[in-house]
């Protein structure tokens, strides 16, 4: 009876979500019949005004996209033509007539750019033109000139307001690799936030980017990128094969990165001062490095309609990295000088594979739900060795630890759309297990944490140009070495205000209150020895952390050109730093993380440039004056620094230049670390031919020492200045080559928006 039950509730549940989606479909024409071609259109939920699809009529007028029944508002923009706005339903619409007039287009939802705000985000629908001449999406995305996007085709990275973004694809949250790599003719539209609401709150997540491809049908495509650098070691590869049958779609990806750099000179001058003992030491080393990381990913995804999808991801990470360090050392102690040769050796190799399990159905009454379990298991073997010799003796200090554990993490969401605001509530769930063979000290840990946060929030309007986001969520943090357990419970809170002024100004306001849990290494009592002078340790009655920080954007645009003003206020109460101090009974001066008294940041950041000029240029001019004060029981330190820099495209046919430079540098405190970022020089080019795509990018032109960092400790017990550089990139050139295949179109699935679960290894090193 009970089986009986079970399949007749699934055939029900199979019958509901098997609901097929209506077409909307029909065709743009003037007074006298002629088709308007790609014109601009728009979809929008009539409900919420939340934008559904970005499309483009075709050289016929004619149009078509798949939607679920309901109300909707479309938006229709074409040079030359008046603007329509209609209110329909999903159905065929017949022919949509659009009057000639010999007006200015006046865009108000979608502007020059094509770029649509609301609720705290950007919506943009890529310029057919810029998709065609671009490479891959990552090149596409920095072409959008969004504010506190940094895109750098060079390092091919991404960040937002310096942080760290959530990446998806349809929703989906999919590795950087995969993101960087999509096809931009595939991208209907690009979703971008600067601000990732409570559900990425408790990940320090920057914002978000989610790129949704248009639909297509069965049929696949291959993509295949490699390049590398002509003076040095440096390669990437990336290949990626996906197949969509019927309901079904496989897909199969691999990257890999190496780097052989043998000219990477280091720095470093370090006083250890206490009343017992004094050592002044300063070290020039050459530090050259390799390693060699291989991601593979297999995917499985079925989605029997456009309500509901399921997706199953098997991938594995694969790491081999090697450190030396070769050089001359001048040391004093208590008036004595010491010439030393030193050598060193780090070696790490590490394996983490991860089943990630995702299942998404959208129902009735504008409700959905999510679901989401991951299990990731690691292995690594961290070996580092120093040895230092003089003209007599020879003093070695090696370091072994196995790591074993693994970390199992689920979520669940529920949303519930009103006809003025969207309601989401979720539940996470993470247990991370981590065991640590320190093999030289012969001390094994083992440490668990459980991290359980309950959250929701509401996003809504209040009228009709001004929006709302408010999101509130309960942490609770508890964590164990096998003796002592800590429980933590914190409140995680962020509100949002959008202020469509006009078509041309916009203001936006956000705060965030968020609070910062110990680490399993920081917890960790293990003390490791670095050398003769010096240790580390964690520190058991280590305390959590609050932060508040609230911002303020001004934003213009009109016609291309745009600018923007951000000033914003950022406090850690509490927050974690490691001191030093010497231990007398050791004889060494020992860096252990202790919670402080508070950091506080005042910052303006501005950016200005223009879209498009003459129909080839972009340009980007950015600018960041911060003020930053540290405070502690013993110390107190303050940084005042303004940072520039520009960025700039030029765009003919299939060919794209470009450029990104520092004026200034950006240098950073937090505790007594005051850090220098690296002067960014880059020259890229990139040529569309057919299915391929041709790269060349110019590393460090200007600056033959290549990228270079510096790190200050301003303590009155450690102070330290370390500097290096990864000369090998200075002045070098990259060539890349993409080549795309294309049997039917890409797949189009579903949304996905449900953090995968990360592992903490808790090593002390």
């Amino acid at each position: 009876m009970a089986k009986k039950s079970f399949l007749t509730a699934l055939l029900i549940v199979m019958a509901v979500l098997c609901a097929e989606a209506q077409n909307l479909n029909g065709r743009l024409a003037d007074e006298n019949g002629e088709p308007v071609a790609f014109a601009n259109m728009t979809l929008k939920q009539a409900v919420n005004d939340s934008i559904v699809a970005g499309l483009t009529s075709d050289e016929n007028g004619n149009f078509s996209v798949d939607v679920k029944d309901g109300r909707y508002i479309l938006t229709a923009s074409a040079i030359g033509y008046e603007r329509l706005t209609i209110r329909c339903g999903a159905t065929a619409l017949g022919t949509l007539v659009m009057p000639k007039t010999t007006k200015q287009l006046d865009e108000v939802v979608v502007e020059g750019s094509r770029v649509t705000e609301e609720i705290g985000r950007f919506v943009v629908l890529p310029d057919p033109k810029e998709a065609e001449v671009s490479g891959r999406g990552l090149t596409l995305l920095d072409m959008q000139q969004l504010p506190g996007l940094e895109v750098d085709v060079a390092m091919q990275n991404i960040t937002i307001d310096g942080g760290t973004p959530i990446l998806q694809i349809n929703g989906k949250e999919v590795p950087l690799n995969r993101f960087i790599n999509v096809r931009p003719e595939q991208i209907l539209r690009i979703e971008y936030s600067n601000e990732p609401g409570i559900r990425y709150l408790d990940r320090n997540a920057s914002g978000i980017i989610n790129l949704v491809l248009k639909e297509s049908d069965d049929g696949g495509n291959v993509v295949a990128r490699i390049q590398s650098a002509f003076t040095t070691g440096f390669v990437d590869g990336y290949l990626m094969a996906a197949h969509h049958k019927g309901k079904s779609e496989f897909s199969l990806q691999y990257n890999l990165s190496h780097r052989n750099y043998k000219n990477v000179p280091y720095v470093m001058t370090n006083s250890y001062i206490a009343e017992e003992r004094t050592v002044e030491r300063s070290q020039e080393l050459s530090s050259p490095f390799n390693y060699i990381t291989h991601n593979i990913t297999g995917e499985y995804t079925y989605q029997p309609n456009d309500s509901t999808m399921f997706v199953a991801t098997l991938r594995d990470y694969i790491d081999n990295n090697h450190w030396f360090g070769t050089g001359a050392i001048n040391e004093t102690e208590n008036g004595i000088t010491t010439q030393l040769d030193m050598n060193k050796q780090t070696d790490r190799k590490g394996n983490s594979p991860t089943l990630d399990l995702f299942f998404t159905h959208k129902m009735r009454n504008r409700q959905k739900i999510e679901l989401n379990m991951v299990g990731q298991y690691s292995h690594s073997d961290y070996y580092n060795n120093l040895i230092y010799k003089d003209s007599e003796s020879e003093w070695e200090y090696p370091t072994k630890v196995i790591n074993n554990g693994y970390a199992v993490s689920g979520e669940a969401v529920y949303g519930k759309q009103f006809k003025q605001a969207e309601v989401r509530v979720g539940l996470q769930y993470q247990h991370n297990f981590a065991s640590n063979d320190y093999v030289i000290y012969e001390t094994q840990t083992e440490m668990t944490k459980d991290n359980t946060y309950l959250y929701t929030s509401i996003d809504g309007n209040l009228r009709d140009n001004v929006t709302y986001s408010l999101g509130t969520g309960v942490k609770l943090f508890s964590v164990t070495d096998g003796i002592d357990t800590r429980r933590y419970v914190r409140n995680l809170s962020t509100a949002g205000l959008f202020w469509r002024i006009n078509q041309h100004w916009s203001i936006n306001a956000n705060a965030r209150f968020i609070p910062y849990l110990p680490s399993l290494s920081e917890l960790s009592p293990v003390l490791q020895r670095v050398d003769d002078v010096e240790a580390i340790q964690g520190n058991e009655s280590l305390r959590p952390y609050n932060t508040l920080n609230g911002s303020l954007r001004l934003r213009y645009n009109n016609k291309g050109w745009f600018a923007s003003m951000i000033p914003s206020y950022y406090r850690n109460f509490s927050p974690t730093v490691r001191l030093y101090q010497y231990d007398p009974e050791l004889g060494l001066f020992v860096g252990t993380p202790k919670n402080t008294d508070y950091y506080q940041r005042f910052q303006l950041r501005a950016e200005v440039g223009v879209k498009q000029l003459f129909d080839r240029l972009n340009i980007t001019l950015k600018a960041k004056l911060k003020k930053e004060e540290a405070k502690g029981e013993e110390f107190y330190h303050n940084n005042l620094n303004f940072s520039s820099g520009i960025k700039a495209q030029f765009v003919w046919k299939q060919l794209v230049v470009g450029c990104d430079f520092d004026f200034t540098p950006e240098w950073s405190l937090f505790g007594e670390d005051l850090s220098g970022g690296e002067m960014s020089q880059s020259i890229y080019a990139e040529y569309n031919w057919k299915s391929l795509n041709v790269s060349l990018v110019w590393h460090c032109p200007f600056n033959k020492e290549g990228y270079k960092y510096q790190s200050e400790n301003l303590s009155a017990v450690h102070p330290y200045i370390h500097t290096n550089w990864t000369a090998d990139n200075g002045n070098m050139i990259v060539l890349g080559l993409t080549w795309k295949l294309n049997y039917g179109k890409a797949f189009n699935k579903g949304q996905k928006t449900l953090w995968n679960g990360g592992y903490d290894d808790g090593m002390v090193k």
